[in-house]
């Protein structure tokens, strides 16, 4: 019931998001993730200067709704690694079910390193907009989005990965 709401909401906020990132690809630019992962002021800039102004506010729109995809994945992946521990730690040994309690709490970390990334890019458009930006604050910004964004990238493949090997072993050893 609990994975089902969360996916909900986080199948809204995709479709959402999508309808919104045309918006940044409208003038050949690139999507958010480009943003999210490019780490300098220079590529940033870059990027946002293909977006222009609709596609920059598109960005923060994007930014904004993907609020609610965290929750709904965050959601999704905590639920799904309670209930492969749950089924794991009757089936198997021990140890597997611990490890599924470890990816819940490893999906709460890459929920709350996309909300540290968030606020860093919203926080760079805003500084960015300014008649006379601060280019250390510029740098810190876009420089703290892009190791938030690898890390949860790679917590996400991790657990999504784990739970396929858990589902497998469920699979393997019904009741």
């Amino acid at each position: 019931m609990q994975a089902g709401l969360f996916g909900v909401v986080g199948v809204a906020a995709v479709v959402f998001m999508g309808r919104v990132g045309r918006g940044m690809k409208a003038g050949g630019g690139k999507g958010i993730v480009a943003l999210e992962l490019a780490g300098t002021t220079k590529r940033a800039d870059q990027i946002i200067k293909e977006w222009g102004d609709p596609g920059q506010k598109a960005a923060r729109c994007s930014l904004l709704v993907d609020f609610a995809f965290i929750i709904g994945y965050g959601g999704v992946l905590t639920v799904a690694s309670v209930a492969t521990s749950n089924g794991l730690g009757e089936r198997t040994w021990s140890g597997a079910s611990e490890i599924a309690l470890w990816l819940a709490m490893g999906a709460l970390v890459a929920a709350a390193l996309d909300v540290g990334e968030n606020l860093a890019l919203l926080a760079y458009l805003d500084e960015s907009k300014k008649e006379d930006p601060d280019e250390s604050k510029r740098a810190r910004l876009i420089g703290s989005a892009k190791p938030f964004a690898v890390l949860k990238f790679g917590l996400v493949i991790v657990i999504l990965l784990a739970l396929a090997v858990g589902g497998v072993v469920l699979m393997a050893r019904p009741n």
